[in-house]
This record gives structure tokens, sequence and C-alpha cells, in this order.
């Protein structure tokens, strides 16, 4: 085949434009100093070497993240190491403060040291870097006005509300006058079992359907085993017409429950004046009998000018005895003679007392819309019992939580059970409630504490014999042998009698210096929450004093309350009854009524919803609102973290720092005391403080008087204060009396310890303190509890408390500093990673610049010989085709 001239010609220009992209191509990669500048120039050597970038990347975000954590773990370790330099500082000043040359003007300038060193570690805690807090968990920002820091002073622990204690109950629940309807069989049940049919009255006994009443009880009673409720009357005595005292003044007198009744009637007294003068005469010793009596009108039972007699406790049915009346003409006078009379069909109030031990519901579930049967019973019209509406056809008795009735955060609270301490309405204690609450509280995150009763009494102790029945206290005889009182209990044979029972009545008491009885829960466990019943005679009531206000015998039942906390915000939730918009499951718990009654803005009363986003105010304590459950960790590798920080509860509050510093504060001012010992040895607790033979210093300078106790109960907003005065009679009291007195005080006990000296010991220090003041008596200090005894004593636990925090610090630095060698090692390991890596790169993508010169040179020279061959080639050729 011929070869052209032009054939010639492409061959040299094709070979020429290769050479000169080859030499194209080794001057970009001599220029960018990389081996590959597009995909097709080595697919498979830059997918590894994109790789490899992106190792390096993810290395350099890594080793960013570890700079990151390494400022974190140096604030942490420097503010841990400051606030335990505080806490030397505060070791300094205790040791100093217990020297006893130190006045209280010195110590009180140290407590104000101490509150700004206290000041100073919150402060500390509150470290951020980069704006984010090195103590706050996951939570590093998004604080609110609220919780404005993780470290708040002055704030409780998360958020609380305290209910109302529910309002003291009758045992029993009475009704208003039956009306003479029938009912019939079914029409009724009680705690869901049917009672049997109650004929219609046979007419109305001057205005009372006593026969329908009597009926009604035998009716109900005949389902006691089923329903637990029994029913019962209140036993009523009318007299005939008292007449105008025609003769001259007449002094009328009788017995009436063994009580003497004295009034004289003045000679021209019309016979409504009569009987005025003998109700007034049987009401002024009612306190005593137990009876109670009105002038009749036609319509309460006795007719007009008549007196009516009944007992004063609403289903007491037992007989009212009037023995010895005088002179011969009294009964004509008065309308009434001797008798004794019990509750029957013709001498009762027309009403029915209902009573059981637990809680329980009367219904009609044949008339559920209204409240026609109750009301034949005295029991409609709404307002009775528990969370009563009118026109419903229920009445419940007691303060029962029942399943589902009570929300807590979308959480249903089962039915509150039997406390197991409480001999009445047991399901509806505080300990009970509580219980209920607390068992869902891990899915609520909502838990729930008791607030105890304390009960003091009305009036002084009075004078007089207190026997079996004068005294039930949750359904322990106190007086089962027979006691002589004194006036204000002098003796202290009350207290002593409440007290040896209080294992089984699981009640202590004491007394103030006024005579007054004090009563308290005894057991601090699972009896802190119980109920208290108290059911006291004619007499008991009349001479102790302990319903205040109230006359006759008595059958009480108080209820604890009930406190709730998170450490969040909070939702309850109720269904409010139809008509009256009652919130039952918050009414269990005392938080029903909206704002005037829980104090939380948003809390509309009768809607059965309750937002609790108000945090209780606790001088003097530190809440922390972080996370309290995870640590600040950053990454440091695909599925790898590194913790650099722990959450503020476990590095801080946790080792006491701020509870340590804070009771320092206090015990250098002299306050909020947890506990003491006596220095004096008693030989004898039970010698009278004049007998001598005490034992205790200087017993012969001991004197009539009283001394001061206040406690603070700081688990409410304000602090719930009782000061309690003791009083000291040298000539009856002995060491043992003087300290079941102190004993008796809520939230703190008393006793001599084995070794003879006298301890007075905060139930619990987190919640009660207290304070020993103006002892005029000198029994505190014969005791060795003075004033600097008591400060001293608590700064010496301070130090230990101090010590203890200050270790628990040092462990905290040390494991700081151990994060601090992890984030070492771990940058070692990444600078020697990334070494490697950025080798494999280079090796991958660098170009080898003498190897990438020598190839040009030679493609250079390629061109160059290959331009001149052509050259000549092409002159040739030219020569030839001319």
């Amino acid at each position: 085949m011929r070869t052209t001239l032009q054939t010639i010609n492409t061959k040299i220009l094709g070979n020429l434009n290769r050479l000169t992209e080859d030499m194209g191509k080794l001057n970009e990669t001599i220029s960018s100093q990389r081996q590959m500048s597009t995909p097709s120039d080595s697919p498979t050597n830059l997918a590894s070497a994109l790789g490899l970038r992106t190792d390096l990347a993810e290395i350099k975000q890594y080793r960013t993240n570890l700079q990151y954590g390494a400022s974190f773990i140096d604030a942490s370790q420097n503010s841990l190491q400051q606030i335990k330099d505080g806490l030397i500082r505060g070791k300094v000043l205790a040791l100093n403060a217990i020297n006893s040359a130190m006045s209280t003007e010195n110590r009180t300038a140290m407590a104000m040291e101490v509150a700004n060193l206290f000041e100073q570690a919150v402060t500390l805690a509150n470290t951020q870097v980069n704006g984010k807090f090195i103590f706050g968990g996951y939570r590093t920002a998004g604080y609110d006005e609220l919780e404005p820091t993780p470290f708040v002073i002055g704030q409780a622990d998360g958020y609380r509300i305290t209910g109302n204690a529910p309002a003291t109950l009758d045992a029993g629940l009475t009704g208003a006058g039956v009306n003479g309807g029938a009912i019939a069989a079914g029409d009724l049940t009680i705690n869901g079992i049917a009672i049997g049919a109650v004929g219609a009255s046979g007419g109305a006994s001057r205005g009372l359907f006593m026969d329908k009443a009597a009926a009604a009880v035998t009716a109900i009673n005949l389902e006691t085993p089923a329903t637990t409720v029994s029913a019962s009357l209140t036993t009523l005595y009318a007299g005939g017409n008292a007449t105008n005292n025609g003769g001259g003044d007449t002094a009328v007198s009788f017995d009436l429950n063994g009580v003497a009744v004295n009034f004289t009637v003045p000679a021209g007294t019309s016979a409504a004046n009569v009987a005025l003068l003998t109700v007034g005469a049987v009401n002024a010793v009612a306190g005593q009998t137990g009876v109670r009596a009105a002038i009749g009108d036609g319509s309460n039972g006795g007719a007009v000018n008549a007196v009516v007699l009944t007992n004063s406790r609403a289903g007491d049915a037992s007989a009212i005895d009037v023995a010895n009346m005088a002179p011969a003409g009294a009964p004509a006078l008065i309308g009434f003679g001797n008798f004794t009379q019990a509750a029957d069909a013709g001498h009762n109030t027309g009403r029915i007392t209902l009573t059981s031990s637990a809680a329980f519901t009367v219904a009609s579930p044949n008339n559920p819309a209204d409240d026609t049967v109750l009301d034949a019973l005295g029991l409609g019209g709404g307002g009775k019992g528990f969370a009563d509406d009118p026109g419903d056809g229920i009445v419940r008795q007691g303060y029962p939580l029942d399943s589902g009735a009570l929300v807590i955060n979308g959480i249903p609270v089962g039915a509150a059970a039997a406390d197991g301490v409480s001999d009445v309405f047991a399901e509806s204690s505080a300990s009970a409630k509580a219980a209920a609450i607390n068992a869902v509280s891990d899915r609520t995150g909502v838990s729930a504490v008791v607030i105890p009763i304390t009960l003091l009494a009305g009036g002084p102790v009075q004078s007089g014999t207190l026997g079996s029945g004068d005294l039930v206290i949750n359904g322990v005889d106190i007086f089962d042998v027979a006691t002589t009182a004194v006036p204000k209990d002098a003796d202290s044979a009350v207290l002593k009698a409440i007290n040896a029972k209080a294992p089984l009545s699981g009640v202590a008491a004491t007394r103030d210096s006024e005579g007054r009885i004090l009563l308290t829960p005894y057991d601090t466990s699972s009896g802190l929450g119980r109920n208290l019943h108290l059911q006291t005679s004619a007499n008991g009531e009349s001479m102790l004093q302990l319903n205040s206000g109230a006359s006759g015998p008595q059958d009480k039942v108080y209820f604890a309350s009930v406190q709730l906390r998170s450490t969040r915000r909070f939702t309850l939730e109720t269904t409010p009854t139809t008509a009256a918009s009652l919130e039952p499951g918050l009414a269990a718990i005392g938080l029903e009524g909206g704002l005037l009654r829980t104090g939380e803005a948003s809390d509309n009363g009768g809607d059965g919803k309750l937002t609790v986003q108000r945090i209780m105010t606790q001088d003097g304590n530190v809440r922390y609102t972080g996370d309290r459950d995870n640590d600040i960790a950053v990454k440091v590798g695909k599925r790898n973290t590194l913790d650099i920080s722990k959450n503020g509860q476990a590095a801080v509050m946790d080792t006491g720092v701020f509870t340590a510093l804070k009771d320092l504060e206090n015990y250098l001012l002299g306050q909020r005391f947890t506990s003491v010992t006596g220095f004096a040895r008693v030989g004898d607790v039970n010698s009278t403080l004049d007998s001598g033979t005490t034992g205790l210093a200087n017993e012969e300078e001991l004197v009539n008087g009283t001394f001061t106790v206040k406690v603070s109960d700081h688990a409410v907003d304000p602090p719930r204060e009782l000061t309690f005065k003791i009083e000291v009679d040298v000539a009856v009291d002995s060491p043992a009396t003087i300290a079941d007195r102190i004993n008796g005080i809520p939230g703190i006990s008393a006793a001599w310890n084995t070794d003879g000296y006298l301890e007075i010991v905060s139930d619990d220090g987190e919640r009660y303190t207290f304070s020993l003041e103006n002892d005029s008596s000198k029994f505190l200090s014969a005791a060795g509890i003075t004033p600097e005894v008591i400060q001293q004593q608590a700064l010496d636990r301070s130090l230990v408390a101090i010590e203890t925090a200050m270790q628990s610090l040092t462990s905290q630095v040390s494991d700081f500093g151990a994060r601090a060698n992890r984030i070492d090692i771990q940058n070692q390991i990444y600078d020697n990673l990334e070494l490697a890596t950025s080798e494999n790169l280079s090796e991958m993508q660098d170009t080898d610049m003498l190897e990438a010169l020598m190839k040009f040179r030679s493609k250079e020279t390629a061109y160059q010989a290959a331009l001149s061959t052509a050259a000549r080639i092409m002159q040739l050729s030219l020569v030839n085709f001319l």
C-alpha cells in the first residue's frame, strides 16, 4: 500500500499530540504534587485515597472533641479543687470556733465568712465552659427563669406540694331526720349489698319519725356482717309540759347520769321559764353527763314547754338516767321525774347514724339520678360525707382514694389499701394514700411523704378520776386502770398512762406549761401517717379537753396530710363530679378547690386538673436542677464516647459539701441543731428533782420553772414551727418525767441513755431541727445541756461532716484526673493514627517529584526528537513532491 504525504503528516501530528498530552499530565502532576486529579487517573487508588481523607477528617474532629473535653475536665478539676479549698477554710474556722474562748460575736463573724464560702461553692458548681454548665449532665444548657442554673440556693429539692389534712371526721355518718316514706327492698344498698324493705312510718311523734328511724336501723343491721356498716339511734327522752310555779321558790335537784343538777325556780315563774331554767341547768353540766337539753316546740320530739333530753353524741343509744329527784313536787313542775331510758322506736331523735371501720358507700341503684331514697334516710341533698353531689343518689363516708381517681403525669394511681396500723378508715389514712402513690412513682416520677398529725388539747387537764372508756386512742383503752388526775397533770399521771400504752396505740403524749396535752405519733416509720382516732366519754372529754371546743362524749378521727415531691413539674388529674364539679381524686389528698387551696397560680377549682410548677422555697438548701442520670461525653470514635464530666448530683451534691457548709454556718449562729448529749450523769432517773439523790450536777440549784423547746419542720414552706414550754416542778418531777415530756414533742426524741446522760435527737436531721431556750428551772444546765455544750457538740459533728465532704471531693478530683489521663492517652493514639493515615494517603496520592521530573525530561527529549525527525521527513516529502 502506498503511503501518502497526508498519512505521514497525520501520524506525525498524532505522535506529537500524545507527547504533548503526556508532558501536560506530568506538568500537572508536578505542579499539584498529586498523582491523581480525576477519577479516571486511577479509580481504585482514588477511592482508597478518599477513604483515607475521610478518616483524617474524623480524626481531626475527634481530636477537637478531645480538646473540648480536656477544657471541661480542667474546669471541673479546678472548680472541685476550689470548692475543697473552701471546705478547708471552713474546717479551720470550725476548729477555731470550738475554742471556748471564742465569743458570740467572733462566731457570728465566722458564720458570715462561712456563708460566703457556701455561696462561692455554689458559684463554682455553676461554672460554664463556652456557655455550657460543666456539671449539668446532658442539661448543659436550656435553663429558664424557674431553673436559671444547675445549682439554685434557697429552693427545695424539686417540686413539692402539701395537701391539706382532711377535715376531722365523726366516726359515724349522721343524717338529717328521716321522713315517713317507705323504702322498697333493694332500693338502698350499702357497699353494694342490698338492704331489705323499710316500711312507712305510722306517723310523726311530735315532728320526728321515730318508728321509721328504728325500722331503718333494724333493716341495715341485718346486713351488717356483709356491709361492715352498722346503724344506731340517738337516745331522746321528752318530758311532759312544765307548769307554772304557783308556790314559793323551789330548789330542784336530781342526778343526771350520776352528775348532780341543781337550780332554783323562783316563785311565780311561768311554765315556759320553768322549762328554760331546767334546760339551762342540764346544759351547764352537759360536759360531764353527755346529755343536752332543749325546749320542746312540737317538732323536735317534745311538746311545747316540755324539756327534751338527748345524748349529745350522735349515734349514742345508751340510756339517759335521772335519779334522786327532789323535792316531791319537782316532777310536776319540770315535767319529768326519775327515769332510765335507752333509745327505742319511741325514744330517738329520728336520725340514724352509720358507722364502720372503713370508708363506705350508701347508694340507691334503682334511682341513680336523684336522692329520693337517700332523702328518706335523711342522707340526701349533697354535702354529706365525701365529695357528695346533690341528686346523685350516692353518699360516702371517709376519704377514700379509689383506683384511677387520681392520675399523675398520665399514670392512674391504684386504690389505697388499708395501712395496717389505723383502727378506723385505714384505707383513707395518709400512710395508705402515700403507699398507693409511691407504688407507681417509678413511672410518674412523683413520690409521696406524710406530714404527721399533732393534736394539742384545747385546755389544761382538770382534776378528777379517769377510768375505763374515758379515753380510747386508736382502739386502746388508756385508763383501764383508774387514774387520778390533778390540775394541769402536774404529777404527769395522765402522761404516764398515755405513754405506757404508746407501743399499742401508736401515740405518745407530752404537755405544755399550761397543762395541755399534746398527742403525736409514737411510731416514726409505718405509723407516721396513721389516723388518730379519739374516743372520749363525757367525763374524759371534760377532764382532758382533747377535742377542742367539744362538749360531752366524742368519737373523732383526725387525719395526717400527704406531700407530693418530684424533680420536675407534674400534673394531677381527676374526673370532677357532675353537678358540683367536686374533685374526688384531688380531694382525697387535700388538693381540691383551686388556687386559694393549693397556691398554684394556674389551678382552677372544679376543673379536675392541677399542674404543680411552683418550686418550694427552703432556706439554706441547694437544689440541683440538672440531669441527675447522665454524664457529659464526647465522641471519640464512630461508636465510642468518652466521659469528660460528671453530672452535678454525683460530682457535687453527693459529696455533702453544701450541707456541711450550711450546717457549720447555722451552728456558728447557734441555731438549727439536730442532737445533743448532756455531760452531767444522772444517778437515779426516777427520784424527784428535790430529793438530792438524782446525782445531777448542781441539783440543789434546781427550782420550779420552765424551759422552751422550739422545733422546726422544714418539709413545708414556710417551716412549721412548734414552740413548747416544758414545766418543771422539782417536788413532783424526776429526770425521767422531764425526758418523757421532751420525747413527746413532734420531731424529736429524748431519753437518758444507758450511761446516764440525757440525749435529745431529731427524728430526721434533714427535716426537724430544734433549739432549747429560756431555762428558768435550771434543769437543762443541771443535765449538762447548755447553749455552749449544744454548740460545741454541733461544731464537732460539723468537723466530721466537713472531713467526709473533703474526702469525697478528693475522690472526685482524682476521678477527673483519671479522665484527663484517658484524654491524653486518646490524643496519643490519634497522633499515631493521624501520622500513619497521612503516610498512607501520601503514598497513594502524592507525587514522587524526582521520578516525575525524569519522566517529563524523557518526554521532552522524545518530543524534540520526534519534531526534528518529522521536519526531515516533511522536507524530503516536499522535495519528492516538487
